[in-house]
């Protein structure tokens, strides 16, 4: 990764102080089985595809947690602010290929 991306990625989250976010993507994903994927195991026999629920479940709570930190700023600048920021983390992490 070229020296000027990665100090864009590290900036964008220290300050956004979501830093914690990247890691907890990369060991859900990872550990994602090629097998697991098969039939959609997860929609029919769980214990089959136990990553694939972890990643699952860490989506659900990383999209509830949005959703409740936009409805949590009453003003509409201060959302569009935060959702502008989101915005700015995704494209930086599609830039560093994180996604």
């Amino acid at each position: 990764m070229p020296l000027r991306i990665r100090a864009l990625y590290v900036r964008a989250f220290q300050q956004h102080r979501i830093s914690v976010i990247i890691p907890i993507d990369y060991i859900t994903c990872s550990a994602i089985h090629p097998k697991e994927a098969l039939n959609q195991n997860w929609n029919k026999r769980k214990e089959l595809a136990p990553n694939i629920i972890k990643m699952i479940s860490w989506f659900n709570s990383l999209s509830k947690w949005v959703a409740t930190q936009v409805i949590a700023r009453e003003d509409l600048k201060a959302r569009a602010n935060f959702v502008k920021r989101l915005i700015h983390i995704v494209v930086v992490r599609i830039l560093v290929n994180i996604i």
